[in-house]
């Protein structure tokens, strides 16, 4: 394709349905495509979108000048594995992808616009109407789809004709097959720039010839050239603030309820209800957006008549003695603590919630699914933990498990007496990297981790023993066993499971309830909620 001048824009189906080694044929049919592609800023550009339950632009029009730049972006894109908003990601395309502020170059120079767009399952999401629309705007659309997809949703996608424009195989393997289809048409003369072709609006290219098509409002007439206007309220002059409306050679602005149109007819006020009528308010009057109310100054309190003020501010009037917060009710007034801390029995002063005994075991997953990054996350995610703990001999006391093939004592409970040694010793703590024995973590756990010579406190003292377990794949051992083991011990286990984690084993890590003692996340961006949570339990 010697200086074929397109803006070219990929969009795949990155789904859940769409298995790790297919994600990858598709990632080699895109570098296929792009080995016969003449890339450069003055002739094709590239841009690639995947989506799933979100969409996610992996790069522009304009992020990259030159084909290997592509090349390694594409095979370093990572499979998102969850829902499938085609229409959504049509959407992106249209509004955002082809705009000139993304690389896109002006409808005025007719360079090609074109979609590529790869789907292997039923849209969650409706997608006729938005790939009309992309149509319309002068957008080529091929459809591929793979495997079941419904022909009929693929023909709604895909430009016409659809025996040009619509394709469909039967398994990711087959999507080569189309490679030379793609080559033929991408590369095909440009019409558009070398016949007088008289659009009135937009000329696209199609293979061996050319069609006309108009902007957004517009569409075009029998002729086939000229473009007549359809929705006055698309054309970018009407002016009106809230809501425009069409009738049948014009069009009329509308406000949305609650206000009313200006004299000049377009603009919208807010009617104001406190000066239209004797609102009887003592101190102000609000307006919303079909009446009023009545509102009292810092330190009143409205009369149950609605419009009346009393001083009710007792917290600023007594001497009420709380050690935190002080919050008025309606005859008086109660004491609050902040986050982290607990009322007393004198229902003044407060206490940290986790003063009391805790002898408290994480058992860290440090297998090689996790990998560098995400251990770095789970150190933070300890230390949160660490930081709302009081940690001294008499308090709380904390020890760590690292497990991989084998499993390591990091600390155990009695080797830190403060939370800043504890803390240094996660953060120098060293990532195993190799297989996943988390069964084999359960037993030392159970069996070590709690003895009064790793310096858990005896069963006399009625100290709660606890222990925290995170993983993020498949045990390669048996972890039921040693999880009712440590159960029948007394100590009660939270397991904390992220990606791949079997619910399965999970349920037999964690203690009953399950909804208390089990959390799960598809990624490690949620460990935060997670960490809150677990807070609030251990508390």
């Amino acid at each position: 394709c010697n200086n074929k001048r397109l803006d070219l824009v990929f969009i795949i189906d990155s789904s859940r349905s769409v298995r790790h080694y297919d994600f990858e044929k598709v990632k080699e049919f895109i570098l296929t495509i792009l080995q016969f592609l003449d890339i450069s800023p003055d002739a094709t550009r590239v841009g690639l979108i995947q989506y799933g339950s979100t969409v996610k632009q992996e790069f522009s029009l304009k992020t990259f000048r030159w084909k290997q730049d592509i090349e390694r972006a594409v095979r370093r894109m990572m499979h998102l594995a969850t829902g499938t908003m085609t229409g959504l990601a049509l959407q992106y395309a249209v509004n955002i992808a082809f705009s000139e502020t993304e690389g896109a170059r002006p409808l005025r120079q007719n360079v090609p616009r074109i979609i590529m767009i790869v789907t292997d399952g039923r849209p969650q999401d409706p997608v006729t109407e938005i790939a009309a629309k992309a149509r319309n705007s002068g957008i080529l659309i091929f459809a591929i789809g793979v495997g079941r997809v419904d022909m009929n949703t693929l023909k709604s996608i895909g430009s016409e004709p659809h025996e040009e424009h619509v394709f469909l195989v039967a398994n990711f393997s087959q999507i080569e097959t189309l490679t030379s289809a793609f080559q033929t048409k991408l590369c095909a003369q440009d019409l558009c720039a070398v016949e007088k072709h008289a659009c009135e609006q937009i000329c696209v290219n199609t293979p061996g010839s050319y069609v006309c098509q108009c902007y957004e409002g517009y569409e075009l007439d029998a002729n086939g050239k000229s473009c007549v206007v359809v929705d006055y309220c698309a054309l970018d002059n009407h002016g009106c603030q809230h809501e425009c409306v069409n009738t049948e050679d014009s069009y009329y602005c509308r406000c949305h309820p609650g206000f009313i149109l200006n004299p000049d007819k377009r603009t919208c006020g807010k009617p104001d209800y406190c000066s239209l009528q004797d609102h009887g308010c003592e101190q102000e009057c609000v307006n919303t957006d079909d009446s009023y109310f009545c509102r009292c100054q810092e330190g009143f309190r409205l009369n149950p008549d609605k419009k009346t003020c009393k001083n009710k501010d007792v917290c600023n009037s007594v001497d009420h003695g709380c050690e935190h917060i002080c919050v008025n009710t309606d005859s008086s007034y109660l004491c609050q603590c902040y986050e982290g801390f607990v009322l007393r029995d004198d229902k003044k002063t407060c206490k940290r919630c986790t003063e009391g005994p805790i002898d408290l075991v994480f058992v860290i997953d440090g297998s090689k699914s996790l990998g560098e990054d995400n251990f770095e996350t789970v150190k933070q995610f300890v230390s949160g933990i660490l930081d709302t703990l009081e940690i001294s001999p008499k308090a709380a006391r904390v020890g760590l498990l690292q497990y991989s093939t084998e499993v390591r004592t990091e600390f155990t409970l009695r080797q830190f007496s403060s939370a800043k040694d504890m803390k240094k010793a996660v953060s120098q703590m060293k990532y195993m990297g190799r297989g996943s024995m988390t069964g084999l973590a359960l037993r030392q756990m159970s069996e070590r981790s709690f003895t009064e010579t790793e310096g858990a406190r005896p069963f006399s003292a009625n100290v709660p023993r606890i222990s925290i377990v995170f993983t993020d794949g498949r045990a390669q051992d048996e972890v039921s066993e040693w999880a009712t083991r440590a159960k029948q011990r007394g100590i009660i286990i939270y397991a904390i499971g992220i990606g791949k984690a079997i619910e399965e084993e999970l349920l037999e890590i964690a203690s009953e309830p399950s909804y208390k003692h089990l959390f799960y996340a598809e990624d490690f961006t949620a460990l935060e909620d997670i960490s809150e949570e677990l807070r609030a339990q251990i508390c």
